[in-house]
């Protein structure tokens, strides 16, 4: 759809199955390096060759369909609002994702850990698709019921399993399971207590374009739209 010249697009891996396998399944990532240039639509060509070797070859790779995730490392995503405290019962228990504008969150998710012991309480699937508020960003609600009070983290994950943030509150949390497994969660500077009025939430403020430009604070919550004291420039 527009040129691709400024493409490294020669990138290539070779699989090796495993004598005696009777299903090898194999997912590869490929880094196509140096897209500088802003010209539209590309058009990336995904091709698998003949299977060469071993007795079993002519019958390997019979499948006809196979699924290709592109991730655009230049987008900027980050969790942007949390409400998970409140006085009185617990409600509007959500997290906010902020980032560029057209991400397509399907195939992101949200885990959420235990501080004790480090396990996932839950997982949920985020869908949608960011909407641009300004300067080409905007921002995303996700619903989270049951998030705890106690010292937890969330942790965003991208299409292809890796963590983009892991931030806890009220103590540290190291996940010892899942996408996170091995991570010390960054320990948010701020925390959500049972006097938390009803209407506020712990959100990013100030101005910019990436999460190190925001600082957290407790103001009056918002949802699907930019937080009450920030500005997207």
């Amino acid at each position: 759809a527009a040129s691709c010249d400024d493409l490294n697009e020669n990138t290539s891996q070779v699989f090796t199955i495993p004598p005696g396998s009777l299903v090898f399944n194999a997912i590869s990532i490929f880094n196509l390096l140096d897209d500088t240039e802003v010209e539209g639509n590309e058009l990336l060509q995904f091709t698998i060759t003949k299977v060469s070797g071993g007795s079993g070859a002519p019958t390997i790779g019979i499948n006809l369909n196979f699924g290709l995730t592109i991730v655009d490392n230049d987008i900027d995503i980050w969790i942007n609002e949390i409400h998970y405290d409140n006085v009185g019962g617990d409600v509007d228990e959500r997290v906010e994702i902020a980032g560029s504008a057209g991400i397509d969150l399907s195939a992101y998710s949200l885990v959420h850990y235990n501080g004790s012991g480090g396990t996932i309480i839950s997982s949920e699937s985020i869908s949608g698709v960011i909407v641009e508020i300004n300067a080409g960003l905007g921002v995303k609600n996700i619903d989270f019921p049951g998030l705890q009070n106690s010292n937890d983290a969330s942790a965003l994950v991208d299409p292809t399993g890796d963590v983009i943030q892991f931030l806890s509150y009220e103590g540290s949390v190291t996940a010892t399971e899942g996408p996170a497994s091995g991570m010390t969660a960054t320990l948010l500077p701020i925390d959500q207590d049972p006097s938390t009025a009803l209407g506020k939430s712990k959100q990013l403020t100030g101005a910019g374009n990436k999460y190190t430009d925001f600082t957290w604070s407790i103001e009056n919550e918002t949802i699907d739209e930019i937080n009450s004291d920030q500005t997207f420039s």
